[in-house]
């Protein structure tokens, strides 16, 4: 197994790019982080995803590319009713007496952490996933760049772009984790949690426009 690290370094910031973007998954990531949820299994769960995505993309892409109208298809449907009822939880969140899901105090109890896991792990992959987004950034848009290069680079191409996914979804989770403080009163709550309504609503427009 050969390394390239000129390959490795060029992905990197292409994938940097693509993902820095504001988009549901950065959302939901950071909203994770600033309920001091388990932010390194959403962390780690979206970033594993991304690389999957770009290594199916670049290894397969010639076999694949027939599956990729279906398979954009069925994400851009499954996303928009997702991003639809994720948002519309988002908006009655903020109305609630006491919004749901912001116990700053971490827990270390195990069926806590159990629940958390849960509660983080399945809207990860969800938001992952069923996002038409992540395959054109990913799967088509790296993939393609990635399945041009020869066999023996091509592990240093997806190493290089799915390593800007773990670094930039690290640093956005952990870096909304030390801001929770700033969440402790209900106000900021509930405005936050109206923003991310607002913008998950939009973003599920944008993909409905998808032509």
């Amino acid at each position: 197994m050969t390394i390239f690290p000129n390959v490795l370094i060029s992905p990197f910031f292409v994938g940097l790019g693509l993902i820095v973007a504001i988009g549901a998954q950065n959302i939901f990531i950071i909203k994770v982080g600033l309920q001091k949820k388990n932010v390194f299994l959403a962390a780690t769960t979206a970033s594993t995803c991304d690389t999957l995505l770009i290594a199916l993309g670049t290894v397969f892409m010639s076999n694949l590319v027939q599956l990729v109208p279906m398979a954009l298809l069925f994400a851009k449907w499954a996303g928009v009713v997702f991003l639809l009822f994720y948002s519309l939880n988002s908006l009655l969140n903020a109305l609630r007496k006491h919004p749901r899901g912001w116990n700053v105090h971490e827990s270390h109890a195990n069926s806590a952490v159990s629940k958390l896991s849960k509660e983080v792990l399945i809207p990860t992959l969800a938001f992952s996933l069923l996002n038409p987004h992540a395959y054109s950034d990913t799967f088509l848009f790296l993939g393609n760049l990635g399945s041009r290069l020869s066999p023996t680079a091509q592990l240093s191409f997806i190493i290089g772009a799915g390593a800007a996914s773990y670094f930039w979804f690290y640093l956005t989770g952990f870096a909304s984790k030390l801001s929770s403080r700033l969440f402790q009163k209900e106000i900021v709550i509930r405005i936050f949690d109206f923003i991310v309504a607002i913008v998950m609503l939009l973003i599920a427009y944008g993909i409905y426009n998808i032509q």
